[in-house]
């Protein structure tokens, strides 16, 4: 069933529905990958734009790594507000100290 999600994404955003990414709502951090696969195409076309390495792009998409530039960088892309990154990157609120 994802797979097929996923699919779907991609085609839209490679047949004219490259707005679709700004109705995903951001509620959690599959919803920031599907955010990312329909502005971008894929993940590491996304990292490249970035300027993130594909491997630290996907721990941080994972939720293992939370790199205050490298979220930014994604908040700016998707025009996440700070309480959204706070909601899906909680340990940003205690860090650093």
């Amino acid at each position: 069933m994802q797979a097929a999600s996923a699919e779907r994404i991609e085609h839209l955003a490679r047949s004219g529905g490259a707005e679709l990414w700004r109705r995903i709502e951001p509620t959690d951090l599959g919803a920031i990958k599907r955010k990312l696969k329909a502005k971008h195409g894929n993940f590491t076309r996304a990292a490249q734009n970035l300027g993130i390495s594909y491997t630290h792009f996907a721990h941080v998409l994972g939720g293992r790594l939370q790199v205050i530039w490298m979220v930014q960088r994604i908040q700016e892309d998707l025009e996440l507000s700070d309480a959204d990154v706070l909601r899906l990157w909680p340990l940003l609120r205690r860090w650093p100290r």
